[in-house]
């Protein structure tokens, strides 16, 4: 049976919270992105899985450009507390942030056209 000489394994201990550190920082971008799913044809955002707060909606999902803010997308999701919506958002369709009762504060972007009924209906 091979041993690690004592001096090798404690340098190689100092190399574990770095690599970790890498690790976690190279999987966040995925683990966003998880949080959405995006009709690839219209850049529509369908659902949101997040555990809400302050959210950052990304200007990409799976390599697609968000568009619009699906239907009923945040419907009723108390734990949404701000939101930051990305560049390039041109619809917040109809209750996608209804009744989000917490909801506080919403930064819009330039690009957005359409805000349809609805909306932010109770936050």
């Amino acid at each position: 049976m091979h041993t690690i000489p004592r001096r090798r394994l404690a340098h190689m201990r100092k190399w574990i919270p770095v690599l970790l550190l890498f690790f976690l920082m190279t999987l966040l971008p995925a683990m966003a992105q998880q949080e959405y799913t995006i009709d690839p044809q219209t850049g529509t955002l369908k659902s949101y899985t997040g555990p809400g707060g302050d959210i950052v909606i990304p200007s990409q999902v799976d390599g697609v450009a968000v568009k619009a803010l699906g239907p009923a997308l945040f419907d009723q999701n108390k734990a949404i507390t701000s939101a930051v919506l990305p560049e390039g958002l041109v619809t917040i369709e109809y209750n996608a942030f209804y009744f989000c009762e917490n909801l506080k504060s919403v930064a819009l972007p330039s690009t957005l056209e359409v805000v349809d009924s609805y909306a932010f209906f109770s936050c």
